[in-house]
């Protein structure tokens, strides 16, 4: 009996993980994440939402939770599920994708509550990564990452994160923002699947014709 017990106390606390991001980030990184979070958190859930733009003020946490607690959800629940990260710069697009690449292999919990493996042989580098999938034929990475104005060969996904893609420098004059904008349209928005996709904008607001304006 207690076998039993403890197998459907397991399959519960699974699923709730499963379906809850917030109950995922207390039980995969055994934390509690602050008040001003808890609606992004909401409103994260909500796949029938699929244009999110979440302004705050540096050092809010934004990328912890987009990209390593949202993500690892999201990878998670949907093993085929394909994703572009972009940053300011490639190297700031590289931590979450390291981060959430590590947590996939080394944490225990995680690796308990999705049972995903990492596929080595078709890439495992900091810039994209594939995990196992069913469809051994598909060539697109599970995530891919980059800076701005940076490449994205021929990647077909479901979800472009941007991160703080703004910056005093590129928002510094019209034709700066007109570029920036174009670029955004042209390429990362260009490798969205029809209809079912979803765009998450994080941001700290530098001008009101900034990435914001256009979501």
């Amino acid at each position: 009996m207690s076998a039993v017990l403890a197998k459907e106390t397991e399959d519960f606390v699974r699923q709730r993980a499963k379906r809850s991001l917030l109950e995922h980030i207390k039980l995969v990184h055994d934390y509690e994440p602050p008040h001003h979070q808890l609606q992004a958190i909401t409103i994260l859930e909500d796949l029938s939402i699929n244009r999110l733009v979440i302004i705050w003020p540096p050092k809010y946490g934004k990328t912890p939770l987009v990209g390593l607690d949202y993500l690892g959800w999201r990878i998670g629940n949907n093993h085929n599920h394909h994703v572009i990260y972009v940053s300011n710069t490639a190297t700031q697009a590289y931590k979450p994708s390291v981060a959430l690449r590590d947590t996939i292999v080394l944490n225990p919990v995680y690796k308990w509550l999705y049972r995903i493996e990492p596929d080595m042989n078709k890439g495992w580098s900091e810039n994209e990564w594939f995990v196992k999938r069913e469809n051994i034929a598909d060539k697109d990475p599970t995530l891919q990452s980059c800076g701005v104005h940076g490449p994205l060969l021929g990647a077909t996904v479901e979800e472009v994160i941007f991160d703080d893609i703004a910056d005093v420098e590129n928002q510094a004059t019209a034709y700066q923002r007109e570029k920036l904008i174009e670029w955004i349209r042209n390429v990362p928005l260009s490798r969205l699947v029809p209809k079912q996709n979803r765009v998450v904008l994080i941001c700290t607001r530098w001008h009101e014709e900034d990435p914001a304006a256009i979501f």
